[in-house]
């Protein structure tokens, strides 16, 4: 059994990554053409298009590991025990079922039509998907669609329950917090626009 397994979007975070370098030659094309006073102004529209596109597609991320199931979305990650998944349903979007609620899994977002291929192959009906005993990296990152992130989820929890706790650390119950990163970013941009608005 791997020690990690990361579900993520590939083809968000390749995205954002193109709007971050666009944002940056603005900026470096603005700073050779304006004074200060005018260009710093400029980028806050884009920077506030980055940051939204960020939140949306990049920036949750589910973490498999033998002690708990680590769910990160926008503004919340839940740490669950693997006693407390009971399964997954991936009818409207992965979501992990627990004995008293549902958490959804935004890193295993369902297929659209628009997707140019940046994000994983779409499980067919009928069609088995690939599990993560199929790949051979350890710690394994992959992009999933909701067969997928569930297949993948269900057969660690098999593997985890079945080899037991290695220790006293695992997580009990569900543990869910406030991610503070996204806080954090959301709170430095909404001040970087309030200044260009107000100076």
């Amino acid at each position: 059994m791997k020690d990690r397994v990361v579900l993520r979007r590939l083809g968000g975070r390749v995205g954002v990554g193109v709007l971050a370098v666009a944002v940056i030659i603005l900026l470096g094309w603005e700073a050779a053409s304006y004074p200060w006073q005018k260009w710093w102004r400029e980028p806050a529209l884009p920077v506030l298009l980055v940051t939204a596109c960020w939140l949306l597609w990049a920036s949750s991320r589910a973490e498999l590991t033998r002690e708990r199931l680590r769910i990160v979305n926008a503004w919340l990650i839940h740490d669950v025990a693997w006693q407390d998944v009971r399964g997954c349903s991936r009818r409207f979007g992965l979501r992990i079922h627990m004995p008293h609620k549902d958490i959804a899994v935004s890193a295993c977002p369902t297929p659209s039509a628009l997707w140019i291929g940046l994000g994983p192959r779409p499980t067919r009906i009928g069609e088995a998907a690939p599990s993560y005993r199929d790949y051979e990296a350890d710690p394994l990152r992959l992009s999933a669609d909701p067969a997928q992130g569930a297949r993948v989820i269900e057969d660690y929890r098999d593997d985890v329950l079945a080899a037991g706790p290695r220790d006293n650390s695992a997580t009990t119950g569900v543990v869910t917090r406030p991610n503070v990163r996204t806080i954090g970013v959301v709170a430095v941009v909404a001040c970087y626009v309030a200044l260009t608005v107000l100076i």
